[in-house]
């Protein structure tokens, strides 16, 4: 080969170089383990045998060479903005969280992220991926170990390309806690993960679209001739910043004053840091240990079975009717009503939920069920709570100006949120309602806790991300019952909420083959496996 490299031979060093460069930032800018960039090295070879798929296609090398590339340095660029923020490299339940939101949210959490770090490294980043292209672009084309004189792949080549193909495919068969570790190592891991979320998300909508039609087997065993239970869905709220919990801050005047009205759960966890994963296994049989497609049947579909005219109300913004687990159950229940739409003339607050919920309380049907999904405290934080409750402002002891101002505007939000939830509470006493309530968020949210984070993600998980409220009214119907007062023996255990959904079948009394009456929390020896079985916590191994 000529002293001048060959296009190819400079494609696949670029490739190999653009994939462990996240690899080399990660290792200097948080970890020091030099030793990542070695094993992400030899990782690298196979995926970037992999993205040089376009030269076999009968297209110009040229053109050939750009559809390899570019996509590379848009991975590797998005590797590198995700270990800016969250100091991991992204795994699939990132593009879940990408691909099933709105445009909408997604500007607000670009402004709510972007620092002029971000802005420093995406700009230097695309001046050498344009260096780097331009050496490509201009080389010529020659006989390479690869490819033949006229640019033709060797027989070597598609050995490699099918080798690594083959190694993808175990990379995306994740079946035990060894090659999950292994595959975060991978080079370029945005690659991997954006493939993995399309294996499932494909898997995933075709059941949903098979269980729409299904027939499930449920029955109203109650003796009661009228029932409505509200189930609330929360978003993005840890207890360790409620003060019905004992945060220093008073975030929950309301919800304290009626404490004696309400079950509060002391040790309540949320299963997954993510909102798509987590309403899953709130919403339906999804849960930790059993993720299969056919686990989708929903709470929903239960109750409209068992005889229940379904509601929903969201203020958060609906996606296609497959878009999004939340949009789908919304889709399917009797009657809908979605408040956001995505607009940005005006923040969407969640008290424009009590206009159709009165309406919906107000239908003759006996039995109603009834979903509200609040936009909770999700980020952009200080757009959840109106003018009233900007409560909490200036510096905090221990913490920079920075971490100071973005708790403040979450803990405003978690007061407003507080507003919100005491009024729907009021609002089923106040109406005499014989039924019950049931407040929970998808997850919890990291607000510069013990480091420098803020947000939820799988990827670095810590406890805040788990740690959720979880609060129960009911009508004295209700709480003389049996199953209630069991709850109530039970409020201090720990609780995962993928157990959630035979808790409130059994307190709706509700009878179906689906029910597990261990995964009750009325059960007597409840108990369900810690979630360090699952996640590798990063705030646990920081106080060890």
């Amino acid at each position: 080969m000529s002293k001048e490299k060959s296009i190819y031979f400079k494609l696949f060093w670029s490739l190999i170089f653009l994939g462990i460069l996240p690899r080399i930032y990660f290792s200097v800018a948080y970890t020091k383990y030099y030793d990542f960039i070695h094993q992400s090295f030899f990782w690298a070879i196979p995926v970037s045998i992999i993205l040089m798929w376009p030269l076999l296609l009968p297209i110009p090398r040229k053109l050939a060479i750009r559809i390899s590339f570019i996509p590379a340095a848009l991975f590797s660029l998005f590797d590198i903005l995700h270990i800016s923020v969250y100091e991991t490299l992204p795994i699939y339940s990132v593009f879940h969280a990408i691909f099933e939101t709105y445009i909408a949210e997604a500007i607000e959490f670009v402004v709510d992220y972007t620092e002029l770090s971000q802005v420093i490294i995406i700009t230097g980043f695309t001046l050498f991926s344009v260096f780097l292209f331009k050496r490509v672009d201009r080389a010529p084309i020659r006989k390479t170990f690869f490819f033949g004189t006229k640019g033709r792949p060797r027989l070597t080549f598609w050995v490699l390309f099918l080798a690594s193909c083959i190694w993808l495919t175990f990379v995306l068969q994740p079946k035990n806690k060894y090659i999950r570790k292994v595959t975060r190592r991978t080079a370029i891991g945005s690659v991997v993960a954006f493939i993995q979320y399309l294996d499932k998300s494909a898997e995933y909508e075709e059941r949903l679209q098979v269980l729409e039609d299904i027939d499930v087997e449920a029955h109203d065993v109650s003796n009661k001739e009228r029932a409505t239970h509200v189930l609330i869905l929360g978003e993005s709220l840890g207890r360790h910043h409620m003060s019905l919990y004992g945060y220093p801050r008073q975030t929950n005047p309301e919800l304290e004053k009626m404490r004696n009205d309400l079950l509060i759960m002391n040790n309540a966890w949320s299963a997954y840091p993510n909102t798509v994963d987590a309403l899953k296994s709130i919403l339906t049989f999804v849960d930790l240990d059993h993720n299969s497609p056919d686990r989708l049947i929903s709470l929903v579909k239960i109750m409209k079975s068992a005889g229940y005219k379904t509601f929903w109300i969201s203020n958060q913004i609906p996606m296609d009717k497959r878009g999004s687990i939340a949009t789908s159950l919304g889709h399917a229940s009797d009657e809908k009503k979605f408040l956001n739409f995505g607009g940005f003339r005006k923040p969407h607050f969640d008290e424009d939920i009590f206009e159709p919920l009165e309406k919906f309380l107000k239908d003759e049907a006996n039995k109603k069920f009834i979903v509200i999904h609040l936009y909770g405290n999700h980020a952009k934080y200080n757009q959840r709570y109106t003018k009233d409750f900007e409560k909490f402002k200036g510096g905090i002891d221990g913490k920079s100006e920075k971490h100071s101002y973005y708790i403040n505007e979450y803990d405003n939000s978690v007061m407003y949120n507080d507003f919100i939830v005491s009024r729907l509470f009021k609002l089923m006493k106040s109406k005499n309602t014989v039924g019950t309530a049931t407040y929970l968020p998808d997850h919890g949210e990291e607000v510069y806790d013990f480091r420098d984070l803020k947000g939820h993600t799988p990827a670095t998980p810590s406890t805040m991300m788990f740690n959720i409220p979880l609060l129960l009214w009911g009508s004295q119907e209700f709480v003389r019952d049996k199953v209630y007062s069991a709850i109530e023996k039970n409020r201090d255990t720990y609780f995962v909420s993928d157990d959630l959904i035979h808790t409130l079948i059994e307190l709706y009394e509700i009878k179906t083959p689906l029910f597990n009456p261990s995964k009750s929390l009325s059960y007597p020896n409840y108990q369900h496996r810690p979630l360090s079985d699952y996640y590798d916590f990063v705030d646990l191994k920081e106080k060890n």
